[in-house]
């Protein structure tokens, strides 16, 4: 996650804010974040990362609905995590 958060700063000083490039370092973090059991912060990791695919790919991109993807699947696991607290 460090070497990630290394490289999504260096993405942002030398990138459009609209890089793909930043949308698959973000992408990335939060499945690190995800595995990590930081789900709060792989949803705005994740988010942002879709938000800058929109900006750029058309409905149905792969790469686009694999970010789509990611979110919904975040999203179930906390459903989970409240549901079932102790599990």
């Amino acid at each position: 996650l460090e070497y990630s958060n290394r490289a999504l700063a260096v993405l942002e000083r030398c990138a459009s804010a609209d890089s793909l490039s930043i949308a698959s370092v973000l992408n990335n973090m939060g499945a690190i974040q995800m595995a990590l059991g930081l789900f709060t912060e792989a949803q705005k990791s994740l988010k942002r990362a879709l938000e800058i695919c929109e900006k750029n790919l058309p409905y149905g991109h792969p790469r686009r609905v694999t970010m789509e993807r990611n979110i919904q699947r975040n999203e179930e696991i906390i459903r989970q995590h409240r549901n079932n607290p102790g599990a």
